[in-house]
């Protein structure tokens, strides 16, 4: 039903010469084959979206546009072409200060590089995203990125290290009242808990019941037992 509303007002707008407007209208209909992931419907409607922004100077479509690209090309597993996206999207974005939008693409550039499995790199996108997301209050921003800390050190073996990220992030979801963010939370600190060392796993338990989740050992991997 949405995209039949969508491409009546693409008609209309490309009826007029509404460039503006028939913009606007290629990206949603780009969102929602992205939503089906018909990942190349998908691009075609970007691209005929950024062709019309690039022309009109549109910088913060251009923007929105680019990152798009670059969730397309991730999804492909196309990191090389996704990281390119993501660079353009963001050099707008800096040049206009849309920290809410930069932020975003610090988190998914952390991701790249973390599937290319260079955890510092990865590290220094995903502490740029965290600091925007807290300077502006974004708590389920910030959750996200604490969570994607939490596996990085996974990566690194360092188990304990792994679940204070991931209790920081069960406790900012809580905060968002993002109940699936609290239970993926959850299920990947029992992860990590599984996956450590004797020792390791003592100092687990002890942050997951000092964090008020209560005995680890009697949890569910969707939540507390």
């Amino acid at each position: 039903m949405t995209e039949k509303w969508y491409k009546k007002s693409l008609a209309i707008n490309e009826k007029l010469g509404n460039e503006h407007g028939a913009a606007i209208t290629y990206h949603q209909l780009g969102r929602i084959a992205e939503e089906r992931r018909d990942f190349d419907e998908a691009e075609k409607w970007y691209q005929k979206s950024l062709a019309i922004e690039e022309k009109l100077g549109n910088e913060h479509g251009a923007a929105s546009t680019y990152h798009q690209l670059g969730r397309i090309a991730e999804e492909r597993r196309d990191l090389d072409e996704a990281e390119k996206w993501y660079q353009k999207s963001l050099a707008i974005e800096e040049k206009l200060g849309n920290e809410h939008g930069a932020a975003i693409t610090y988190h998914q550039l952390g991701r790249i590089a973390e599937e290319r499995r260079d955890l510092d790199e990865a590290e220094k996108w995903y502490q740029k995203s965290l600091a925007i997301n807290e300077k502006l209050g974004n708590e389920h921003g910030a959750a996200s990125t604490c969570g994607q800390m939490g596996l990085l050190e996974v990566g690194r073996k360092r188990f304990v290290e792994a679940g204070g990220w991931l209790i920081k992030s069960i406790e900012r979801f809580g905060k968002a009242r993002d109940e699936e963010g609290v239970r993926k939370g959850i299920g990947n600190f029992l992860g990590v808990y599984k996956a450590a060392p004797g020792e390791d796993k003592k100092r687990l338990k002890a942050m997951f019941a000092e964090a008020g989740l209560g005995d680890i050992d009697g949890t569910r991997p969707g939540g507390p037992g």
